[in-house]
């Protein structure tokens, strides 16, 4: 048995959490969630949390570096921090190990 839903279903869950979170302020931690279940299905889904943003978009800033020096500057222009290879290799599925914040070992 597989834990994978059809697409149609799955973009339609996603649209009444969005309806439903909306209107809501300050839900960014909300939105990187968010964005970690729907990346798979739907890459270019625009969410306005600068983080959300940083990954749909590498030029897009997650703070103001304008009063750095050009050299510093230059090296947040000209890497990426993210890894698309690994968010390509990312399972559509979040395994629970992914979301484990407590280690069983006492």
């Amino acid at each position: 048995m597989s834990l994978e839903v059809d697409k149609g279903t799955t973009e339609e869950i996603f649209k009444y959490i969005d309806r439903k979170f909306e209107k809501i302020p300050n839900v960014g931690h909300l939105e990187v969630w968010l964005q970690r279940l729907t990346i798979k299905i739907n890459p270019e889904k625009e969410y306005a949390e600068q983080l959300c943003r940083k990954v749909a978009d590498d030029t897009s800033k997650i703070w103001n570096i304008d009063w750095l020096n050009e050299n510093i500057i230059s090296v947040f222009t000209q890497n990426s921090i993210i890894d698309r290879q690994k968010l390509n290799e990312m399972p559509q599925i979040i395994e629970p190990k992914e979301i484990k914040i407590f280690n069983d070992n006492y």
